[in-house]
């Protein structure tokens, strides 16, 4: 998905990648598809949008209420 050249990867394993992409809503998704396997380093407005999110999501299931 990524130009291998964005991509640096730590002798860990992990990898960091630097890219510009579109601030929409395809890009919180992609974000949101890799689960806890990403972390979002900045810029720190996508960073909260990510984490808003992610607390809205757990909102609906720390109830017991279902829809």
């Amino acid at each position: 998905m990524f130009d291998p050249q964005t991509i640096e990867t730590a002798p860990n394993g992990e990898m960091t990648v630097r890219t510009t992409m579109a601030d929409d809503e395809w890009l919180t998704g992609m974000l949101l598809s890799y689960g806890d396997s990403v972390q979002v380093l900045a810029p720190d407005f996508i960073r909260q949008r990510i984490a808003d999110t992610a607390k809205k999501m757990l909102a609906c299931y720390e109830t017991d209420q279902k829809r």
